[in-house]
């Protein structure tokens, strides 16, 4: 069976290139062309990876990624251990008599077990029927998180509700209403409608609100942690980043006004928990975002817009590309010194030379200065 490994090989020596040349030209380090070729994909730090450097070091050769991607599941399937019961050698050997007994005792045992049968399924039965009624009362019950103070927290499960109270006559709500992977659907209800506007929040990801007239974004939500109770509910993070109090509501919207940069002084780079957060930009409120992006050499590339537009190809020395951000934008590439971002004057440098690495672009509330950062940051 022909190998990932055989193939790349193949390919390279037809062509007459050596592992160095090849090497400098995609940018993968000569021990992970070494390895691909060896077939030694344990020397990857992670699958992603090692299909990232696959894919590139195919089309670096003229293969298509579908064809490398086909020859690795197979060589996978191969490779799979064989279950320890067909390697065992069978002994044929005569049944002594004690096992026949034994054999005629435990088929009596079964046939006064299967008499009970009906009278165990319907005791199951019983009780199946006696937990879904308990699970459609549950679900029926739905819980609703009011927002009052700055800062709120709590657990989210299918068509709960967060309700928020701008004024004496604004309510809004807001309503999970699909919970799958990552990523979680909500309804918003704006006091007695009956069709609601719908968005979608990923993991990690702030949404901002601009409730009650307001021309700047006074609310913001953010999803904490996925998979509780089964997969059925979620842990959320609810800010109200300004008072709502003696807020009276309008009866003409209010003139809008461009966001003002927040004076340099007030633009402080901090550290947390996840790594080193870099500040690109610091507004009153957050913006729309221009994001330039140009390759200067080989590279695979992919990203995740707003939590809703992926995409991934390989992009060679020239290409460019350019997106339109307005609250995240997650970017992986497997050569960052050939990566160059651009955030409107802002040129932001993503590593070294042949070094993966996975970042998130995000505006996130700055509680010391009340306004908004447009932060660079790991992604974990």
């Amino acid at each position: 069976m022909r190998t990932p490994g055989m193939v790349l090989r193949e390919l390279r020596e037809k062509k007459g290139y050596t592992q160095q040349r090849v090497a400098n030209e995609t940018n993968i380090s000569l021990q992970y062309i070494m390895a691909l070729e060896d077939d030694m994909f344990d020397e990857f730090p992670g699958e992603p990876y090692l299909l990232g450097f696959l894919k590139t070091y195919a089309e670096y050769l003229g293969v298509s990624q579908a064809n490398i991607l086909s020859v690795y599941e197979n060589y996978k399937l191969a490779e799979a251990p064989i279950p320890m019961y067909e390697l065992m050698s069978k002994e044929h050997f005569k049944i002594p008599g004690w096992v026949w007994g034994l054999f005629i005792s435990l088929a009596l045992a079964g046939a006064m077990a299967w008499l009970t049968i009906p009278f165990v399924q319907k005791k199951y039965h019983e009780r199946q029927k006696k937990l879904q009624e308990q699970e459609a009362v549950r679900q029926a019950e739905q819980n609703v998180h009011e927002i009052t103070d700055e800062v709120y927290s709590g657990v989210l499960r299918l068509n709960d509700k967060i309700e928020v109270s701008v004024g004496e006559n604004n309510l809004y709500i807001f309503t999970p209403v699909r919970m799958k992977g990552s990523e979680t659907d909500f309804e918003q209800y704006y006091n007695d409608e009956v069709m609601p506007t719908t968005f979608s929040i990923n993991l990690g990801e702030e949404r901002f609100f601009s409730l009650g007239g307001s021309s700047q974004a006074n609310f913001v939500m953010k999803i904490t942690d996925i998979g509780l109770e089964d997969g059925k509910a979620i842990s959320f993070e609810a800010q109200r980043l300004t008072s709502f109090k003696n807020r009276q509501p309008k009866t003409a919207p209010a003139e809008k006004t461009a966001a003002q940069p927040i004076p340099k002084s007030l633009a402080k780079n901090v550290e947390d928990v996840l790594g080193k957060r870099r500040t690109i930009l610091s507004m009153r409120s957050p913006i729309r975002v221009e994001i330039n992006i140009t390759f200067t050499g080989n590279t695979n590339f992919r990203y995740l817009l707003d939590g809703r537009e992926s995409h991934e190809r390989y992009y060679q020395d020239g290409e460019r590309l350019q997106r339109s951000m307005n609250s995240s934008f997650r970017l992986w590439t497997s050569n960052a010194g050939k990566t160059r971002l651009k955030i409107g004057l802002h040129e932001v440098t993503l590593g070294k030379d042949g070094e993966v690495v996975v970042k998130v672009l995000r505006w996130v509330y700055n509680s010391h200065t009340g306004g908004y950062d447009l932060v660079l940051e790991d992604y974990n």
